[in-house]
């Protein structure tokens, strides 16, 4: 079976069942037998529940983050995870009102690469042995994100925006859309500024590129909304530069962009064309003149 999810970033709530944290990030090294860890899953509702845990393989499928959880084991793909977890209990009981630790360990075994892998625990509500409707479970997750050492690969690019290919426009940009492509073997975290300055060397513009500190995944492209906030006032004609600057955490990729567009408010624009045709009326009617 095949769930889908976005990685998040705090715990996660559905139906009134609770799991934090929503992420865990580990780093194993080669000399490291394994890793032990714990999720908190909170039982909110009004009656008592009992919980299956499981662990899920992750693949993305789309550059807004989106992922699939496979209850199954990917088998041949390098990024798997679920295979070397073991849980302390595959079910746990929880009274109403409160919550209960779940224990788990990462193995590190020799068919464990270097590099990032990628699991979620999954956690669902067993279904009542009295209730006579088929039931439809909830089903919530922690991912965790590993990442071994010893033969990492870091490799992230910043491809091209449409704010570059521009040379033009009638507006300033409120949002900048950023995709990033990771070619390496482990997640990456970028993280930098976008600048927009006029030729008197003004910033007037500024965005922070990724405040949400979302992951890019190995082999995978991430797109990565940057809101732009206003800074200095700004002339109604002006040449203007985007600077797109940053780094990646770990690896301390950098990546850059800048480019120029020339920027005319909307309002010079229409007086600009009601003084051309006002000229082009004076013109014809001066030729009129002319000929009588």
């Amino acid at each position: 079976m095949f769930l889908t999810a976005a990685i998040p970033a705090h715990a996660q709530t559905r139906e009134r069942i609770q799991v934090e944290p929503a992420f865990q990030e580990y780093v194993i090294t080669e000399n490291m037998a394994s890793i032990s860890g714990k999720i908190k899953v909170a039982n909110l509702t009004s009656t008592n529940q009992t919980f299956q845990v499981y662990a899920a393989d992750i693949q993305q499928y789309d550059a807004d983050g989106k992922v699939t959880l496979s209850e199954k084991p990917l088998t041949g793909t390098e990024y798997s995870l679920a295979d070397f977890i073991r849980l302390e209990s595959s079910s746990s009981a929880i009274p109403s009102q409160e919550s209960a630790e779940l224990s788990f360990t990462i193995r590190n075994s020799p068919d464990l690469q270097p590099g990032g892998h990628y699991s979620a625990l999954i956690v669902r509500a067993q279904p009542s042995q009295t209730a006579t409707d088929q039931q439809v479970l909830p089903a919530i997750s922690s991912f965790l994100l590993v990442r071994k050492v010893g033969g990492e690969h870091f490799n992230l690019s910043l491809l091209p925006t449409t704010v570059a290919q521009q040379t033009f426009s009638l507006q300033l940009p409120k949002v900048i859309e950023l995709t990033f492509n990771n070619q390496g073997n482990t997640h990456l975290t970028p993280r930098g500024t976008i600048s927009v300055t006029d030729i008197f060397g003004r910033q007037t513009h500024k965005g922070i590129i990724n405040e949400n500190s979302v992951f890019v995944l190995p082999s995978t492209q991430r797109q990565v909304p940057v809101r732009i906030q206003t800074m200095q006032w700004s002339f109604p004609v002006m040449l203007y530069t985007i600077s797109i600057t940053g780094n990646t955490a770990p690896g301390d990729i950098t990546f850059k962009e800048t480019s120029s567009f020339i920027y005319v408010h909307p309002l010079v624009l229409v007086i600009a064309t009601g003084l051309l045709l006002l000229l082009i009326v004076m013109m014809i009617k001066r030729r009129v003149h002319e000929k009588l």
